[in-house]
């Protein structure tokens, strides 16, 4: 079985894999779950983390609160800009880096 939001409902996407230059973040670009596309969790292969989002909540400031208490994390923003140019890394995180600039989606399936 695979692990929950608890404070998401269950009827999301499970996961977003970064690809490109996500590949570089510690966190998704963005933080909380504002529609039904958001994925649950956001997980960096390169860096071999995994995120979980927030739901939104009455102000950013607790939202925020949230996401940094259940990442265990101390961000300062919500939303965070993709780097523009990619930094130098180590070759075994280069192949990662030819795969397409598109979000991967995992749902889990509807049968079980």
């Amino acid at each position: 079985m695979l692990p929950q939001n608890a404070l998401l409902d269950p009827h999301r996407a499970w996961l977003e894999v970064a690809t490109g230059r996500e590949l570089y973040l510690e966190h998704p670009p963005m933080r909380w779950v504002v529609d039904e596309r958001s994925s649950a969790f956001w997980y960096n292969p390169g860096l071999g983390i995994v995120r979980a989002r927030v739901p939104v909540s009455v102000s950013d400031r607790k939202a925020l609160d949230q996401y940094n208490r259940v990442n265990r994390s101390s961000i300062t923003a919500l939303i965070a800009p993709i780097p523009p140019e990619v930094p130098e890394v180590p070759e075994a995180t280069l192949a990662l880096e030819e795969e397409e600039e598109q979000s991967v989606v995992i749902r889990p399936s509807q049968g079980r």
